[in-house]
């Protein structure tokens, strides 16, 4: 694989090697599975015995599509040795590669499933499959219909999913530690290759950071996103909070960001979470509002007198309720929730508080005795069902300040910054600059390659 410019590490090179018709590729967040993906994708474009195929790259997401796979494979492109020619459909998603009998890769997004039906298929790679609902593979496998179709998977586990179910019970497993074992389930046609981050060769410094992540992460987490293990996720969904570190008797500064969530409802009771933000980024949750059957108005009432003349910083709400968003701003309550509609991912949000939680960055007052007797009942619904990943949804009870805090964790709060330092921005402002850091950290931690609409590679044609 050299003329590819690829010097894959010992566990993608196994990957590349296997005749297996279905394979898994099961790795901790940066281990370098979707790299993999994508070049198994050009290995059977290139390669003579594959001359004139036609396959498909199949992502969860449009956005995801675009800026990583298709931007992979475009840089990809511009660094083999010698020039392929090829022809890239920005209409189609479509790149044809000429110098090998117009073999094809069509990029898919997974979002609209019934739309993957049609011809078969030589070959096909699901990228972070785990991030799709089983039907995804359920119509993709019917493509998958000829003596030679081959199909393979990258992921990182997202619980006892499909992904267990129908590849990894099923396969020839090779462990972390060089093992082989045979799924309960096993058929000949099935391999997998589990593998932790640090095993990732090719990526030294990645040792640093997931030690970092370990301090940071729940031992469940943890094991799942860095050491490629499928967890069963049970029991409470915040084990490390612990009152005799959290919980504590205090007064805000005055000149720290005030942070409102709010968690509308009906029958159930409309839970606010009151916090403000310190100057190293600590949360400090000094109250909270918990009552059901009010009018918004009351509730406004309620919230401006525990605000005793404060002017919050920030103010979220569920952004599904987008009446009761309109019926607050009505009553001089100043909901800014268009950024927190990007971040509507309850498990990663459920991550980002878990986080807060580990490093002692958030102290709940003993007043705020709703929160505290949620916190401590909040629990992972450990049920099986079709097309919801264990693990990823809490039991729907206990949940309305546990949601509301959450609308803070997600929006990944930043110092307050002293008054000389501070510059005087609107919500919308706000937002947008801490959009725009969110990008500038995730850019920072990843290796991903963006790749501009016109950069097509030697004699690359736009379609």
């Amino acid at each position: 694989m050299g003329w590819m410019g690829y010097d894959p590490h010992p566990v993608q090179d196994q990957f590349h090697r296997s005749r297996a018709k279905y394979r898994a590729l099961i790795a901790g967040v940066r281990g370098g599975k979707s790299h993999a993906g994508m070049m198994e994708s050009f290995i059977h474009a290139f390669h003579p015995s594959w001359r004139g195929s036609y396959g498909w790259v199949v992502a969860p997401t449009y956005p995801m599509l675009r800026d990583i796979n298709i931007a992979s494979a475009l840089s990809v492109l511009q660094r083999l040795r010698p020039k392929p020619k090829f022809t890239w459909s920005k209409s189609d998603l479509i790149l044809r590669i000429h110098d090998n009998g117009d073999s094809i890769i069509q990029f898919k997004s997974s979002e609209d499933p019934d739309m993957l039906r049609g011809v078969g298929l030589d070959w096909c790679w699901i990228d972070e499959a785990s991030l799709m609902r089983a039907y995804v593979w359920d119509v993709l496998s019917t493509r998958l219909d000829k003596a030679w179709s081959r199909a393979w998977i990258t992921t990182t586990p997202r619980g006892l999913d499909w992904v267990y179910e129908q590849f990894y019970l099923r396969s020839l497993q090779h462990q972390p530690d060089g093992k082989e074992t045979k799924g309960s389930e096993f058929h000949p046609d099935f391999e997998s290759w589990r593998f932790f981050t640090t095993q990732n060769t090719k990526a030294p410094q990645l040792v640093a950071i997931v030690e970092d992540a370990r301090k940071r992460r729940s031992a469940e987490f943890f094991k799942q996103e860095y050491e490629a293990s499928f967890e069963r996720f049970t029991g409470l969904v915040y084990k490390d909070f612990d009152p005799r570190r959290h919980v504590r008797e205090f007064e805000p500064d005055p000149a720290w960001d005030v942070w409102l969530a709010i968690d509308p409802g009906a029958k159930d009771p409309t839970a606010v979470v009151f916090a403000s933000v310190d100057y190293e980024g600590r949360i400090w949750i000094w109250d909270e509002h918990y009552q059901p059957n009010m009018t918004i108005p009351q509730h406004a009432d309620i919230i401006k007198q525990k605000l005793n003349g404060k002017v919050p910083f920030m103010v979220l709400i569920d952004p599904s309720a987008k009446q009761e968003s309109l019926d607050f701003v009505n009553c001089d309550i100043p909901i800014c929730e268009s950024g927190l509609s990007k971040k509507r991912d309850i498990r990663a949000g459920i991550l980002r508080f878990i986080e807060f939680i580990r490093l002692d960055k958030v102290v709940v007052h003993p007043r705020c005795e709703n929160f505290l007797n949620e916190v401590n009942r909040y629990e992972w619904d450990d049920r099986i069902r079709k097309d919801v990943n264990q693990g990823d949804v809490p039991k729907d009870s206990f949940n309305h300040l546990m949601d509301a805090v959450r609308y803070i964790a997600s929006m990944q709060p930043d110092p307050t910054v002293k008054k000389k330092d501070r510059k005087d921005l609107s919500y919308e402002e706000r937002i947008a600059e801490m959009e725009h850091q969110s990008i500038e950290k995730a850019a920072s931690e990843t290796r991903g390659v963006r790749v501009s609409d016109d950069a097509y590679g030697h004699d690359g044609l736009e379609g």
